[in-house]
């Protein structure tokens, strides 16, 4: 009778083990599936950060902080008719019925067509250099003799038709590079302020990576931004924000301005 007890209990005893294994195993895949969600929270936590970092990054020696765009109504009006043409170069060039873009819009909206097919199988670096090349052709002239304002931000129609100053070069470089299939994120229209000059002064810059490159209306070639030491950044916008930049201070870093190496001032 005894061993019968003790047969019985050693049944019970495997049955009852054998049981907790299977559940074990069947709560492995759920277990494994939370471990991956877990990971992916800690990947997109990370990609947040990185996406908050962006909005931070150093420009010019200066660190930018992110606000909304405010108090800027000559950049919401180029975004205004942007917005028109869902933000596409060739459409609005074709489109807009803006009162500067009357005479000959249709022809740069071919030749721009053309132009961009021409170059989409470039790589990012190549199509940055390009464009900036294509729009320096443009002939500069001052918002006063181009717009009879003197401060006047033209639309990229107004500026095919009638050419303009700094910041009309970055604008539509901006939107050159937005339908090529370029992320607003990585563009920005950045007012400098020119210290061998003593002028204000706009450039457009393109996050490719770990570089930042710098496409100036005054020459042809595409450098990064470190060899643009006479430039600080006073704010930079695309079109979700606008950044406020403070200047970096650096130990050890000489403040004064070597023209030696600089393409500006070797023109």
């Amino acid at each position: 009778m005894r061993e019968k007890v003790y047969v019985f209990i050693f049944i019970i005893f495997f049955t009852v083990f054998g049981l907790a294994v299977v559940r074990s195993d069947e709560f492995k895949p759920d277990n494994a599936e939370e471990t991956h969600a877990q990971a992916g929270a800690v990947v997109s936590s990370q990609a947040a950060g990185n996406t908050e970092a962006k909005s931070t990054q150093e420009i010019l020696n200066t660190v930018g902080f992110r606000g909304p765009i405010t108090a800027l109504p000559k950049w919401s009006r180029v975004l205004d008719e942007m917005k028109k043409s869902d933000y596409s170069l060739s459409r609005h060039l074709t489109t807009s019925s803006a009162p500067y873009a009357l005479k000959g819009a249709a022809g740069e909206a071919k030749r721009w067509l053309d132009f961009a097919q021409s170059i989409n199988s470039l790589s990012k670096k190549d199509k940055i250099d390009r464009v900036n090349k294509y729009f320096n052709k443009w002939q500069y002239r001052t918002d006063m003799d181009a717009y009879g304002q003197s401060d006047y931000w033209a639309t990229p129609v107004e500026f095919a038709i009638n050419s303009g100053d700094c910041e009309d070069y970055s604008i539509i470089k901006y939107f050159a590079l937005r339908e090529l299939g370029f992320s607003p994120d990585d563009l920005r229209i950045v007012v400098v302020r020119d210290q061998i000059r003593g002028i204000a002064h706009a450039i457009f810059v393109v996050f490719d990576g770990n570089t930042v490159w710098v496409l100036d209306n005054q020459t042809d070639l595409l450098l990064p931004q470190e060899r643009y030491s006479h430039y600080v950044a006073q704010y930079s916008i695309n079109e979700k924000y606008r950044w406020s930049h403070v200047p970096i201070q650096k130990k050890n870093v000489s403040q004064g301005i070597n023209p030696i190496g600089n393409p500006v001032l070797r023109k």
